[in-house]
């Protein structure tokens, strides 16, 4: 009989982060900063890790621990929406839509690939969502709004 496969940290993170508990969420949260204190240089590791921060509603955390992730593959999509969202969660709708069009200057033009229409329709409505959530944190009226979202 062969012995049991041992799973990686991500992996083992990947399944209490996916289970969604706060406890859980805990779990993962220590045994990403483990493994991060015992080597640093994964920007996917740190992705969970800001993952499990934002799922704990530590958005400020996320965004920082997102930020050295991006400082590690800085022209990462994945990377790039999980940073833009976690802003968006946090109300930084401004910041949002700033490292979403991030994200869409990066994409390739490439009208045959299916996979990055879809990114870059879903980084647009994003970035639109964003842009409206930075608008209303200022006084202008919705016409206001509006006209400059046509610009």
């Amino acid at each position: 009989m062969a012995a049991p496969v041992q799973k990686t940290v991500e992996q083992e993170a990947m399944e209490l982060i996916k289970r969604g508990s706060e406890v859980e969420l805990h779990r993962a949260r220590r045994l990403l900063q483990a493994e991060l204190r015992r080597d640093d240089s994964d920007p996917h590791v740190h992705n969970l890790l800001a993952t499990a921060h934002s799922l704990l509603g530590e958005h400020d955390e996320a965004i920082r621990v997102m930020k050295t992730a991006i400082r590690m593959a800085p022209n990462n999509a994945h990377l790039l929406n999980n940073l833009g969202t976690t802003y968006k969660a946090a109300g930084r709708y401004a910041e949002a839509g700033q490292t979403f069009q991030r994200l869409l200057d990066g994409l390739p033009d490439d009208p045959n690939d299916t996979q990055v229409a879809l990114v870059k329709r879903m980084a647009n409505l994003f970035k639109l969502i964003s842009d409206i959530g930075a608008a209303r944190q200022t006084d202008k009226s919705g016409a206001e709004i509006i006209e400059e979202m046509r610009r």
